[in-house]
């Protein structure tokens, strides 16, 4: 029995988790390239690279971050079915996987555009006074862009899922209310998709806007 809200988010209460049905969703994925659903999937992702490629140029890039949004939507949805586990909302998946990004985009421009990666330390037309504080807080600003990315993620994914489940769990004590329980509820659970589609898009743009910025 869950001893507190947090629980939900206890891999080790759930019987199995959002990662087979990503694992199942792949098997089957060759079954049923015929049918609507993986035309609305092939539209979804044509649609995401074409976005991504209006703010990033470099196709290789753009497909990379549609892959990487994919995954992401799929996890956060996956996330939302019964006894199901938030792989996206846990600290030490989200935040290396954010490290991971943010050092292979950093690395890329420091080894081969060295001086723009540099020069962004630097805004153009600074006072001498000024340029050590600047190059500071433009250093900051760019070390904690993984932490940023994380906690951005992990915190709306796991305020959504606390209200949802808090929610189900007053409904419980308050039978008399159903018939406004009930409605409130699919409410609040639509908004959460709703969520899980634009914390995937936020993540995924900053991440593409940092790549850009580099070059």
């Amino acid at each position: 029995m869950m001893t507190n809200l947090f629980s939900m988010f206890d891999p080790s209460n759930f019987l199995f988790s959002s990662i087979w049905f990503m694992i199942l969703f792949i098997f089957l994925n060759p079954l049923i390239l015929n049918n609507s659903f993986s035309t609305m999937k092939n539209i979804i992702l044509k649609t995401i690279f074409k976005e991504f490629l209006n703010n990033n140029p470099n196709s290789i890039i753009s497909f990379n971050m549609s892959i990487i949004f994919f995954m992401i939507i799929m996890l956060n949805l996956f996330a939302m079915l019964p006894f199901s586990f938030t792989f996206t909302a846990q600290v030490n998946l989200i935040f290396p996987f954010s490290l991971t990004l943010w050092l292979t985009i950093n690395l890329f421009s420091i080894f081969n555009k060295t001086n723009n990666f540099f020069s962004h330390l630097l805004p153009l037309g600074s006072p001498t006074i000024l340029m050590p504080i600047l190059i500071l807080i433009e250093l900051i600003s760019n070390l904690i862009r993984p932490i940023t990315l994380s906690v951005r993620l992990i915190a709306n994914l796991i305020a959504g899922h606390l209200l949802i489940h808090l929610l189900s769990s007053f409904s419980l004590y308050l039978s008399n209310m159903f018939f406004l329980i009930i409605p409130f509820s699919m409410i609040l659970y639509i908004l959460e998709l709703a969520v899980c589609f634009i914390q995937g898009y936020i993540f995924t743009i900053l991440i593409s806007l940092y790549a850009n910025e580099m070059n």
